[in-house]
């Protein structure tokens, strides 16, 4: 079985708090990382992020 690590960190990015989630290209992950509400792409963080709220 293949593990694939995902780091978190949290970050302000256009005025917003947010949570980055930073891992390797991974087809997959990205399908489900899609799924998550107010999930975007950062070309100039280079990661994925969600709304950092207390639900996440």
């Amino acid at each position: 079985m293949h593990t694939t690590e995902i780091k978190l960190e949290k970050a302000v990015h256009k005025g917003e708090e947010r949570l980055l989630l930073k891992f390797e290209y991974n087809n997959a992950l990205i399908a489900l990382v899609k799924q998550l509400p107010g999930a975007q792409w950062s070309k100039t963080l280079n990661a994925w992020h969600v709304a950092d709220t207390k639900n996440n």
